[in-house]
């Protein structure tokens, strides 16, 4: 028989990539797995597992690590070899994010590419909070993106996710309740700014050279940061409840520090790579979903992730 339609998440980090897993149930005779990209071209490396419940139907779990954002639509079909019905669930990997000079404090330096930020070098240290956004907003689905952190001593700074409304203007200090979540290092370290900062202790000094994941899910209130040096989880906020259009945000208060955002999973040029999971019974072309340039993308609700705060405070140019 044919079974329940696949359900695609994203759980995370793994290796180079995003690890993407497929899961259905009540099919019988076991079902085939294919994972296809936007041209149709098959993925030959991936893992798959099959169960069989006390009535003979099975489920199955398909696991595949995407490392390259710029394959566009990913699908999941699942098949029944006998009759030759099949079900197909898709992810939408849209192309890559930049940051917005527009929103860059007048301190900052944004690079040509777009992709880097750096405090300008009159500005050692800043009496405002020093931040600039991502050009594209967030309104629904699952995104992911890596930041790699060029460290000197004593710097301060903050990544994570902020709401498009939030206050950035002057001093001011990151909380979830002000629509911040996000995590940096400040002088006592490393830290997520919870509404009373909350010490990290993944790293036992500050590094030179770090690389950090994150990993947001709207509809699931969760923002989740990971050390891509090993994959480890950093911190998480979860149960928030997001409302509007967040974006990226990168924050500078002091040090020579540049923050690059790359959107090529694994990559090392450009910046988020979002991924939402619109339900489909056959496959198609899906429309942009999880970023948005002011209009509303559509995607469903998010997988398993977690979600994490800091602490900073930017300014408008």
């Amino acid at each position: 028989g044919v079974g329940s339609a696949p359900q695609v998440r994203i759980t995370g980090p793994e290796e180079d990539g995003v690890r993407v897993v497929c899961m259905a149930s009540g099919w019988f005779p076991k079902p085939q797995v294919q994972w296809r990209d936007l041209s149709g071209e098959k993925f030959l490396a991936f893992s798959e597992a099959h169960t069989q419940d006390a009535e003979g139907l099975f489920s199955v779990e398909a696991v595949l690590v995407v490392r390259d954002s710029s394959v566009g639509n990913v699908t999941c079909s699942i098949l029944n070899p006998v009759l030759g019905h099949e079900k197909v669930m898709a992810i939408f990997i849209p192309g890559a994010v930049t940051l917005d000079p527009a929103s860059a404090h007048s301190n900052l330096v944004i690079s040509h590419e777009k992709t880097s930020v750096t405090l300008k070098d009159s500005c050692v240290t800043s009496g405002d909070t020093c931040s600039v956004l991502g050009f594209e907003g967030i309104t629904s689905g699952r995104c992911y993106w890596e930041v790699e952190i060029r460290d000197g001593d004593q710097s301060e700074w903050m990544l994570g996710v902020c709401r498009e409304d939030v206050n950035r203007k002057g001093w001011y200090v990151e909380s979830p309740k002000k629509g911040f979540w996000v995590v940096g290092r400040f002088e006592r370290g490393y830290c997520a700014c919870t509404e009373k900062q909350t010490v990290l202790s993944f790293m036992q000094a500050p590094h030179p050279r770090l690389r950090m994941g994150v990993f947001l899910d709207y509809q699931e209130g969760d923002v989740s940061f990971y050390n891509m040096a090993d994959g480890s989880h950093i911190f998480s906020f979860s149960q928030a409840s997001f409302s509007g259009t967040l974006f990226p945000y990168l924050m500078i208060i002091s040090g020579v520090v540049s923050l690059t955002v790359f959107s090529k999973v694994g990559g090392s040029e450009g910046l988020p790579a979002a991924l939402s999971n619109p339900p489909l019974e056959e496959p198609v072309s899906l429309p942009g979903a999880g970023f948005s340039s002011g209009s509303g993308a559509e995607g469903l609700p998010g997988a398993e992730s977690p979600l994490l705060p800091c602490n900073p405070e930017a300014v408008s140019p």
